[in-house]
């Protein structure tokens, strides 16, 4: 488990990245996020996380975006890591949870463009 004094070093906005098609916020704001397994990967079950805006850009003009139609709007959502059990994923850009992300962690919603 990442502590999360030491992923706020790391992390100097002191938030996490998530993105999602829009049509998913009605039912991310009165849930929160859910962890789910990742549509072409046999990964775990988790919330999958960016640490950073630069990751997260970079995986959207790479692989990420290839899972979204060209037309599909996207939204990015901010989270607060505090009080998340973050852990970190196989991979250097990611960190993830098991848990799901309660509403009251989302720090901002916004387009993602």
């Amino acid at each position: 488990m990442i502590k999360l004094k030491s992923l706020i070093c790391e992390n100097l906005e002191g938030v996490l990245y998530y993105i999602t098609p829009t049509k998913n916020l009605s039912q991310i704001k009165r849930v929160g996020i859910l962890p789910r397994e990742p549509q072409d990967m046999k990964d775990k079950k988790a919330v999958y996380l960016f640490p950073d805006r630069i990751s997260l850009d970079d995986a959207m003009m790479n692989w990420m975006g290839d899972r979204f139609d060209d037309d599909e709007p996207l939204s990015l959502i901010s989270i607060n890591p505090q009080g998340l059990n973050i852990q970190r994923s196989v991979v250097d850009f990611e960190v993830m949870t098991y848990q799901p992300i309660p509403v009251k962690n989302i720090v901002k919603i916004e387009p993602y463009e």
